[in-house]
């Protein structure tokens, strides 16, 4: 069992309202506990606005996921699926991934 490292960049779509922006940003806030927290293997979790926009992206999900079956669980969850359908229609997104080799000395401890 390796943890996953999981970032999500959040780009919104020409003419996305303030209103729609703050309504994806507060289901982000409670999106892991909604997917079952610590307990369904979602060991960290955050979301918040970037720092850094000059590609356009205004959100940023960080999250480190038990294993390869808690990222899965987390991404077949209804409330992922709810979220994720929402966001379709105002937002596109990229996503980066680290498998992490837990002997490994990793930048942060696990």
């Amino acid at each position: 069992m390796s943890p996953v490292y999981w970032t999500v960049m959040i780009r919104f779509k020409d003419g996305t309202s303030k209103e729609v922006k703050q309504r994806v940003y507060d289901m982000y806030q409670t999106l892991a506990d909604d997917c079952g927290g610590k307990d369904a293997g979602i060991l960290s979790w955050m979301v918040d606005y970037n720092v850094d926009t000059r590609k356009g992206y205004e959100l940023v999900e960080f999250a480190l996921f038990r294993d390869e079956a808690a990222l899965e669980a987390f991404r077949a969850h209804k409330n992922h699926g709810k979220l994720t359908d929402f966001l379709r229609q105002h937002a596109d997104w990229v996503i980066g991934r680290l498998d992490i080799d837990p002997s490994s000395k990793a930048p942060f401890a696990l």
